[in-house]
């Protein structure tokens, strides 16, 4: 777009020469006479001194029509950028469901940012090892970036697990965090929240966002 508006006006200011030097032609005449006068070495004199200030006077303003246009031209990319960054508004409430069939799951205590999950839980109890590559591989509601929880999220869909809907409050949940042979896990009965061991087996419920 800014290359396509420079060149137009490129092509209007070259225009505008033309007509000038075609609007100079009645003066031939006076020049001639100038030249009469002053002799043939000064009229050159002259000449080269209004070449040079027309020269400059047309860099100046090549210039100057290039800048704006470059400058028009970010102020665009600019406007793209903001169009292309537009934050979409937040579900109204935790345990919306999408239009894709993911669940509104609240904002992300950890992140700060939107956090999604799936309307069930993986279908079976798992190890640690086991929850991550069923996290790792998953493909569902359009998308193949879930992941276990972190323990404050996991915590998240302890708090809003009537709104969310579909948890087994009688087991535990993994979270993402492991040291040594030691995960995060949070009980969705009592609350209570702690490690486990990594070989246990415990249910898994996915996040994105």
């Amino acid at each position: 777009m800014a290359l396509q508006a420079f060149k137009r006006n490129l092509r209007d200011h070259f225009a505008g020469a033309a007509l000038g030097v075609l609007a100079a032609i009645p003066l031939l005449p006076l020049i001639h006479k100038f030249a009469e006068w002053s002799g043939p070495s000064q009229l050159n004199s002259h000449l080269e001194g209004a070449l040079g200030l027309a020269a400059i006077y047309f860099g100046y303003d090549l210039i100057s029509r290039g800048c704006a246009v470059r400058r028009v031209g970010m102020e665009n990319l600019r406007v793209d950028v903001r169009e292309e960054k537009s934050v979409e508004p937040l579900p109204s409430m935790i345990g919306e469901r999408m239009p894709d069939g993911t669940v509104f799951a609240g904002i992300s205590p950890d992140t700060g940012e939107a956090m999604y999950t799936t309307p069930a839980d993986a279908p079976l109890t798992y190890t640690f090892s086991q929850a991550w590559q069923y996290a790792s591989r998953l493909d569902a509601h359009g998308h193949h970036d879930w992941r276990p929880p972190r323990p404050g999220e996991l915590n998240e869909l302890f708090r809003n697990r009537a709104a969310i809907g579909g948890f087994d409050e009688s087991g535990s949940y993994w979270g993402r965090e492991q040291t040594f042979f030691m995960a995060a896990a949070q009980d969705f009965g009592n609350g209570d929240s702690g490690c486990h061991f990594d070989w246990d087996h415990s249910s898994l419920r996915c996040v994105r966002g």
